[in-house]
């Protein structure tokens, strides 16, 4: 992944990769387009994870920060929950074309602009749900656009067989209650538009 996504061993990485499908028999017989088209793909999925690699570098490099500038990631004990949900939330903008004007102001959002959560005590295992802990600088506005994002993401992970109602494979998604808690960490992302932050703020 360090290596960026067509370094001479990413590249020959991606022989082995179609090597593999065809071993597996997970395709048949694939001409030399299709060949191509598959190395193609996973270069261009190496590049998007080289490009999350960066950004986690990047977000430990601002770790120290009091406040950050647009973009840039805030470092907390629940930073994997902030980044968890950033990607999954993009993936879906990513998804719909319809979304996709809003990607450039959803990336100045950036993780640190995505709201924490912690385990709803009042839930016994398997069943696990947690409590939104929203970020007192974000305006409602902000909550309203990512909020219908969330239930895109959920619908399209349920799966209902007759009567028989389950999640698609993978890890079960993460249920979010809002309560209207708010966090009580201070920190907040700057240079935002100003119909990001809480009036009241």
């Amino acid at each position: 992944i360090a290596g960026g996504p067509k370094s001479p061993w990413n590249k020959g990485a991606s022989y082995v990769f179609v090597e593999i499908l065809e071993k597996q028999k997970l395709i048949t017989k694939p001409s030399v387009e299709d060949r191509d088209g598959l190395r193609e793909a996973f270069l261009v999925r190496l590049k998007l994870l080289h490009k999350f690699w960066l950004e986690d570098k990047k977000m430990a490099e601002d770790s120290n920060d009091s406040r950050l500038s647009t973009g840039r990631w805030q470092r907390k004990n629940t930073v994997s929950c902030h980044k968890f949900l950033f990607h999954q939330r993009r993936e879906v903008i990513l998804t719909f074309e319809s979304l996709q004007p809003y990607l450039k102001v959803f990336d100045e959002l950036g993780v640190a602009g995505m709201s924490s959560d912690e385990e709803d005590p009042g839930m016994s295992k398997p069943r696990v749900q947690y409590i939104v802990k929203g970020t007192r600088w974000r305006a409602a506005l902000v909550k309203n656009f990512v909020r219908p994002i969330d239930y895109v993401h959920l619908e399209g992970r349920c799966s209902v067989d007759g009567e028989k109602f389950s999640f698609t494979r993978g890890s079960p998604p993460r249920l979010r209650v809002d309560n209207n808690n708010q966090s009580s960490n201070s920190k907040y992302v700057v240079g935002l538009p100003s119909n990001f932050y809480d009036a009241t703020w």
